[in-house]
């Protein structure tokens, strides 16, 4: 968020980004309920619109200004939306496949929520064909210093379950009697909830890095 509110010269990144997508920021504006910011963006009132952004957050809406922001610029979150739809474009091809489902013509979501033994059927069987690994080289020091963006990450982890997470994790170990530091190569991936993320049971290799 600090970013967002951040300036690139005279104007914030967020009010910036608003003047480039004014219908899309308006849309979600009215998504969230706050229709009383629109007279605002088309006046170009920023000190106005940084007191009413302040507000949104205040109200609990952070991660979602968050998310809206990251799909529209080259984020790590967009990438990986994107390429999720290669996931669900192989869920939908197997559902059409299914002899008993040929004809369905209903969203698949409603499908899901209706069909949830079949449903649990075609993640098995997309599973199977199709993961994403992303390497996060940073990501460990990331987590151990308490930065947020380790925090998005795992976020991201949750939100898509064929999403693997490739990351250096640092660590001491007394080697000799001398504090020596050690490193291991981690693939992770999420496992319950947001806390349970990267416990042990999530990492799907592990490997110690020698080093010269």
């Amino acid at each position: 968020m600090k970013e967002l509110q951040s300036s690139k010269g005279q104007v914030s990144i967020i009010f910036h980004m608003q003047k480039i997508f004014p219908d899309e920021w308006k849309n979600f504006l009215e998504r969230m309920g706050y229709q009383n910011f629109n007279e605002l963006i088309d006046d170009g009132k920023e000190e106005e619109i940084r007191k009413k952004f302040n507000e949104l957050i205040d109200d609990g809406k952070e991660e979602e200004i968050r998310k809206w922001a990251s799909f529209r610029g080259q984020t790590l979150s967009r990438t990986v939306r994107g390429i999720m739809y290669y996931r669900q474009a192989l869920k939908l091809q197997a559902l059409l496949e299914m002899p008993e489902y040929k004809d369905v013509l209903e969203d698949v979501n409603v499908f899901e929520r209706n069909n949830p033994k079949s449903s649990a059927e075609l993640d098995a069987l997309v599973d199977m064909k199709f993961t994403y690994v992303v390497s996060c080289q940073m990501f460990g020091s990331h987590k151990s210093s308490g930065d947020p963006r380790a925090e998005d990450v795992k976020d991201l982890m949750i939100r898509y379950p064929a999403l693997r997470v490739a990351y250096i994790e640092e660590k001491e170990e007394i080697i000799g009697d001398k504090p020596q530091k050690v490193y291991f190569s981690i693939l992770a991936k999420a496992v319950g909830t947001f806390d349970q993320v990267l416990s042990q049971s999530s990492f799907l290799n592990i490997i110690r890095l020698m080093l010269n």
